[in-house]
């Protein structure tokens, strides 16, 4: 499809400099009529990209490429860009492509945002959450049309963090709860040594004020 779309795209711009001069004067002074540039386009929307076949497997595989990105992958960020503003050209970006990966996005992050509960502390789960965003806002930046950005953070936000919201509480209070618990466990521990190294020990006795310590402390 980017062969294709390249093509069409060089021999309009020959076919339009040969008669750039019609173009500017003549059917710039008839508003029914469209540019030679506009005409390719629809020509290139109507028989090529409304066929429902080539439409779908063009889609799939920037949304295929897409979540190879998201997983880690390299992939080719211009043959996107490309593909992209020429769905964009088209004038069918939102309707053949946003929706759809709007779509993939919401089904990718919740999975992702499970995840993410279940296996990483609250510091290494919030801050893998702000690499995420930055990803995605790089995305934009890279390959996607900026009005998709404030829909994608939307999403991004809800499933890795709203949705989760109690869970991520409950583990912030459980931690807490943790790390005081563990805080009293070494006050009692140091106590209880200083405790025996008060305590004069009898020469034949057969525990060593270290080893009561040891006893006490399990």
């Amino acid at each position: 499809m980017d062969k294709c779309w390249q093509d069409h795209a060089r021999q309009m711009s020959m076919i339009r400099n040969i008669f750039l001069f019609l173009d500017r004067t003549y059917v710039f002074q008839i508003s029914m009529l469209s540019s030679i540039w506009d005409m390719g386009l629809e020509l290139f929307k109507s028989y090529i990209i409304r066929d429902q076949n080539v439409q779908s497997r063009t889609i799939d595989g920037i949304l295929l490429l897409i979540e190879k990105e998201r997983n880690g992958e390299m992939i080719d960020r211009c043959l996107i860009q490309r593909l992209l503003s020429m769905l964009s050209d088209l004038q069918i970006y939102q309707v053949s492509f946003e929706n759809k990966f709007l779509e993939e996005t919401n089904r990718f992050y919740a999975a992702e945002g499970r995840k993410l509960v279940q296996k990483k502390e609250i510091p290494g789960c919030l801050y893998h959450i702000k690499n995420l965003l930055e990803e995605e806002v790089d995305r934009v930046r890279a390959y996607l049309s900026l009005n998709t950005q404030k829909l994608l953070i939307a999403i991004v936000e809800k499933q890795l963090l709203g949705e989760h919201l109690s869970a991520v509480l409950q583990k912030v209070c459980e931690q807490a709860e943790a790390g005081e618990v563990e805080s009293r466990r070494r006050s009692s521990l140091q106590s209880r040594e200083h405790m025996c190294d008060l305590i004069p020990g009898p020469g034949n006795h057969h525990l060593s004020q270290r080893q009561m310590f040891n006893s006490l402390s399990h």
